[in-house]
């Protein structure tokens, strides 16, 4: 079975991490982030610290979900952690250590600060971790869609409830008094604070079918498990063109011209808002050859988290 059974788009969770990417994107720290820019060929690290900072600054009013919103400290500092796993090398320890920076001089690190990402050494700890919280996210949206209300599961819906019940076990039988303190062991105690264990490992699938539902049947499905993106419209991509800060800095040194799109809205007003611009791009090369991941609505896209370099 594929080890990486929680990264399907079916699960609630994973379009969770993905609608809270651009959440204040464009109110990010520009001056200290756009030394990542100049740093590195990939846009990705100064993107991800723009999505933090902007996030820090305006912590009060981000939400990351509709569920479990008291728990939003944990799964922010899940959400970076998971972001950052993606870079490597020189890039990763260089955005780590300047997202540390940040995230100790913000005024939100007295009521959030980053010492379960900075504890997330351990990859395999580290990914117990996030899968034992992320079912915590999914429990109510699968049991209402698949307990309740009989939709069938799909092979990877039942993959995943599966294998999160397997995990749930054998952490169980690891959390001893000697591991204790482990991060995946704190994860399993706390969310049975929110639910009984049992419930937990009772959620099942009644039915399994991967057909494509009908218009109808989709529609009732998502009303039967709504979701609610309660993010204001200005926290997501809006901009695609602007003529200010290292992002056109970028394409006049490359010799290209971005011009804006016929139906966004172009000149940023902001050097922040910058970030927002390049958030729908692969890369610098991509934005000077005017190729955008999606011009969709963020409620119905997601970016591209991969970060990839030019050659």
């Amino acid at each position: 079975m594929d080890d990486n059974y929680d990264t399907t788009t079916d699960l609630p969770s994973v379009r969770d991490y993905n609608r809270f990417d651009d959440k204040f994107v464009g109110k990010g720290d520009e001056k200290e982030c756009k030394s990542l820019y100049e740093q590195f060929d990939s846009s990705y690290p100064y993107l991800l610290c723009m999505r933090l900072s902007g996030k820090l600054n305006h912590y009060d009013e981000l939400e990351f979900s509709d569920y479990l919103k008291d728990h939003k400290c944990e799964y922010l500092n899940l959400w970076i952690y998971d972001r950052l796993s993606k870079l490597e090398g020189d890039t990763y320890i260089t955005t780590k250590s300047l997202i540390l920076k940040l995230w100790g001089k913000s005024r939100t690190f007295n009521v959030c600060d980053s010492s379960k990402f900075g504890s997330y050494v351990n990859k395999d700890e580290a990914k117990k971790t996030k899968r034992l919280f992320d079912y915590a996210l999914n429990y109510d949206r699968l049991h209402t869609l698949y307990d309740i209300s009989n939709f069938p599961c799909t092979t990877k819906i039942s993959q995943y409830i599966n294998k999160i019940h397997e995990l749930i076990r054998n952490v169980k039988s690891e959390c001893n008094i000697e591991n204790y303190h482990k991060p995946y062991c704190a994860a399993l105690r706390k969310i049975k604070e929110i639910y009984q264990e049992d419930q937990l490992l009772n959620l099942q699938c009644k039915k399994i079918q991967d057909e494509i539902l009908s218009d109808d049947e989709s529609e009732e499905k998502h009303e039967k498990a709504p979701y609610k993106d309660p993010s204001p419209a200005d926290d997501h991509a809006g901009f695609r063109g602007g003529n200010q800060g290292p992002l056109n800095k970028s394409a006049r040194e490359g010799g290209g011209h971005a011009q804006p799109r016929d139906h966004i809205a172009a000149s940023p007003s902001s050097p922040e808002q910058h970030a927002t611009s390049l958030a729908g791009y692969n890369s610098k090369k991509d934005f000077q050859k005017e190729t955008p991941l999606s011009l969709e609505s963020p409620k119905d896209s997601t970016l591209s988290d991969t970060p990839k370099t030019t050659t």
